[in-house]
């Protein structure tokens, strides 16, 4: 306890902020030393050097290397720590374009739906086509009507018929559809001429030699000490696509998926852009498994296995993390993460809740820092980070919204920060880059108070063990077979899912998100889930499962979860439950095992599509306790959310134990969230915020854990004892006052 006050009271440099320094204009020794000075005056732990526009001083140059080391120095001098940025301004990849003006087969690209043409034979077929950036595959497909039939063992390969952008095919007899599919390079979003692509191992491979060996070259001896990682930026297989009409491409992608599933790609396609029957569900999310494995081991692995080598921290954050787009963009974003050193997440805009009104694309703060977390939690992540505070409120920006953006990425399980931004200039156009620069802004005299409270915070939720009993299934493979991102299946799916989110956090049931492949690795006894590190430490154990919106799913997770059903555990189903297999797509067995499990009769386990007139809860239980609910609502979950939100707060209570009660009123206190850790020698930190920015709020609060409970100031850096609290029916019973976006930090010790 001792160690962790001192911590508190004063954090060291590694719980300390570390913001993104903008280098944007002509740089010189003796600016870089008076900028640094002053970031550590103001409570910095170090900084990262990222190229910005308006750099004026070559990137990559011998200039820009010097430059580099005299930050490094002055930052040893100081006891700061001095991270690298890989990229001149962002996405990262290119090497300020350098990559790709190299090779400009290595820009990142789509396969594009070019043209689609209806005919009937015996005829000629003969059109003028645009290939674009180059034709990939000219296909044609038997159909009856608008349905399309033998896909893929029907699709005739006509690509040879194409000369000079002159379609010439002799249709034979039926009804066909033809496509044409094309390479379209992806120029929108790109800074530097193009974007990598991340999808190509010889591109990502030039990337490193052309910046991270470099680095290594000039700065080696101070690779683990004052520079301790390098930041990369919003990558993306596919960063803004949205379009119904594209998806993934690159060149080795037909090989790699016929080296992966055992059948050609070619003839599958059509099954990306129609829907060609009950294969459908399998070729897509055989798709999307073979471009997440290239894009993990191209980029992600590639980097993670330099650095690892030369003790260095690959970190930084993805595209997307939490928003509808995300599988479509990365993949899956656990298997990224599990080649970083640390999890990441960019938090973006003045936003905590999600809102909902402004569009199935916005940017969502909840689910996003929730993934980083999980990812955290349960991949065995010292650290995870937050780029934090990007153009919110921009010039406007003050202390308060500081206070209140940290709290919520804190209470989410976010502890480490990398605020966005200090510039090195903000001459003319600069000053309207994201702004603000938190250096410029007019709350900087006071800002150590800020990061003094913020780096205490840290220190407490660093290096312990997170506590939830509720696990939340990532339903990756759902949405890949649903794909694209504005279907009305795939809009329910990840709707279900960040619905039951906010609504556990609102419950005061805090969780994970888990994904198919950690379950299957998960040991299951009595009742638990439990997710194990690699020296077999427990990280977290689970008690209940939800299974949001789900259409399909791998048979070995199926098989785990009715393993967890039957030793005990508890499992909560919304909407829709899993008819199809990613091994086999519609699959008879997926049914039999659900209405096993589940409360359902019907041949696909639930009536899907059918509106329901009022939100109900069924459940089914077996001999070990074990228990299956499902929770039927309307076609889009948020849409009865204060209906769900009233039911659950009745049901979940009665099947599993809370760790805490949150209650105003003896009504539960919607607005407050909390965060729950365990430190070494039987130590509780609990975090507790009040996220509404206009109520008042008087909670009555109940843990678990029994002991003589301390509140820790981190404004001040101080503790003391909670002057009213009381034990009874084996809880421990307090109340605390919060004004609108106050938060309070609890500490209990239970044993010596």
């Amino acid at each position: 306890m001792e160690k962790l006050i001192k911590e508190f009271k004063n954090p060291s440099n590694q719980f300390r902020p570390v913001p993104l320094w903008f280098w944007n204009h002509e740089l010189e020794d003796e600016e870089i030393k008076r900028q640094i000075e002053d970031m550590k005056q103001k409570g910095m732990g170090g900084f990262v050097m990222h190229a910005r526009l308006g750099l004026k001083t070559e990137y990559m140059s011998d200039e820009w290397l010097k430059r580099i080391r005299c930050a490094i120095q002055e930052a040893e001098r100081l006891g700061m720590k001095a991270w690298l940025y890989d990229e001149d301004n962002w996405s990262s990849g290119t090497a300020s374009g350098q990559v790709i003006k190299e090779k400009p087969e290595y820009m990142l690209s789509v396969m594009h739906l070019g043209h689609e043409f209806r005919v009937n034979g015996p005829m000629q077929l003969t059109k003028d086509i645009s290939t674009e950036d180059g034709l990939l595959y000219a296909l044609a497909m038997p159909r009856i009507g608008n349905r399309l039939k033998d896909v893929p063992e029907g699709v005739r390969d006509i690509t040879y018929c194409v000369k000079e952008n002159n379609l010439i095919w002799d249709v034979p007899k039926g009804e066909w559809l033809v496509i044409t599919l094309n390479r379209k390079v992806l120029r929108e979003w790109c800074i530097n001429g193009g974007l990598v692509d991340y999808l190509n191992e010889k591109a990502v491979k030039r990337f490193i030699e052309l910046t991270h060996k470099v680095y290594y070259k000039h700065f080696s001896r101070y690779f683990g000490k004052t520079i301790p990682g390098i930041f990369t930026d919003e990558p993306g297989f596919a960063p803004g696509l949205l379009n119904e009409k594209e998806a993934a491409w690159t060149s080795s992608l037909p090989e790699k998926f016929k080296e992966i599933h055992g059948y050609l790609l070619a003839p599958s396609l059509p099954a990306l852009f129609y829907d060609v029957g009950p294969k459908t569900t399998k070729i897509r999310c055989d798709f999307y498994e073979t471009i997440t494995n290239l894009y993990v081991n191209s980029y992600f692995k590639q980097i993670y296995n330099f650095c690892n080598k030369r003790n260095l921290l690959s970190i930084g954050h993805v595209g997307a993390e939490g928003e509808n787009i995300q599988t479509r963009l990365q993949g899956d974003y656990f298997r990224l993460t599990k080649y970083m050193h640390y999890s990441g997440v960019d938090c973006l805009l003045a936003q905590t809740w999600y809102d909902r009104s402004k569009g199935i694309y916005a940017v969502n703060n909840m689910t996003g820092p929730k993934f980083a977390s999980s990812s955290g939690h349960l991949l065995e992540k010292p650290r995870v980070l937050g780029e934090a505070f990007g153009v919110a409120v921009g010039w406007g920006l003050d202390l308060r919204t500081l206070k209140q953006l940290a709290d919520w990425q804190i209470a989410l399980g976010m502890n480490f920060f990398f605020p966005h931004a200090i510039y090195y200039s903000i001459q003319g156009f600069r000053k309207w880059d994201c702004p603000p620069s938190h250096r410029h802004a007019t709350f900087w005299p006071y800002y150590n108070l800020f990061t003094d409270y913020l780096s205490r915070l840290c220190s407490l939720f660093s290096y312990g063990r997170h506590v939830a009993k509720i696990a939340i299934l990532y339903p990756t493979k759902s949405m890949w077979a649903n794909l694209p991102v504005n279907t009305t299946m795939q809009i329910k799916i990840h709707d279900d899912f960040e619905t039951m989110s906010e609504i556990l956090l609102r419950l005061h049931y805090d969780h994970d998100y888990l994904s198919e492949e950690m379950l299957q690795l998960s040991e299951i006894k009595d009742g638990k889930i439990l997710i194990k590190g690699k020296n077999g430490k427990i990280l977290e154990e689970f008690e209940m499962l939800i299974l949001p919106a789900c259409t399909t799913i791998s048979k070995g997770t199926l098989d785990k979860i009715k393993e967890f059903y039957e030793s005990g555990g508890k499992i909560l189903a919304t909407s829709l439950l899993p008819t199809a297999s990613i091994e086999q797509g519609e699959d008879s067995e997926i049914s039999k095992i659900i209405r096993k499990i589940f409360p359902v009769t019907d041949r696909k386990g639930v009536a899907t599509g059918r509106k329901i007139k009022k939100t109900r809860m069924v459940m089914k239980g077996n001999r070990a306790g074990g228990l299956a609910l499902f929770l039927q609502s309307s076609p889009v979950l948020s849409s009865s959310l204060e209906g769900v939100l009233s039911l659950l707060k009745d049901t979940i209570p009665n099947i599993l134990e809370p760790d805490i009660t949150i209650t105003k009123d003896k009504k539960s206190a919607v607005e407050i969230i909390y965060l729950h850790y365990i430190k070494e020698g039987g130590i509780h930190i609990y975090f507790f915020l009040n996220t509404s920015t206009a109520n008042s709020q008087e909670a009555e609060i109940t843990l678990s854990e029994i002991g003589i409970p301390e509140e820790w100031n981190p404004r001040k850096g101080e503790a003391g004892f909670l002057s009213h609290y009381d034990i009874k029916d084996r809880k421990l019973h307090f109340t605390l006052k919060f004004e609108p976006t106050e938060s309070h930090v609890i500490v209990v010790k239970t044993k010596d």
